[in-house]
């Protein structure tokens, strides 16, 4: 995946959000799925709903759904806090 995107996910599997948690099952369900993660950094990159769907061949809907588990998993509010995370943590 990194290399259709330009290299720019460091590490799209298993990346986290969250550490110091003693639950594995806690910490897999912090985890951002790769599609997940191609979606955060394609709104990095200032993509139109609609462009993240034609670029992965899903629906904007499926888009929508990703949007929203990233929101769960990370507990941030809005799009751009969970790019701003990601930025942070070193993940984009």
């Amino acid at each position: 995946m990194s290399e259709q995107l330009g290299g720019a996910i460091n590490n799209p599997v298993g990346a986290k959000w969250e550490t110091g948690t003693n639950s594995t099952n806690r910490e897999e369900e912090k985890r951002l799925t790769p599609r997940q993660l191609e979606v955060v950094y394609l709104l990095s990159i200032d993509r139109s709903l609609k462009q993240i769907a034609l670029h992965m061949g899903i629906s904007i809907r499926t888009v929508h759904a990703h949007i929203l588990n990233a929101k769960k998993k990370t507990g941030k509010a809005t799009q751009t806090g969970i790019v701003g995370m990601a930025i942070r943590k070193g993940i984009l």
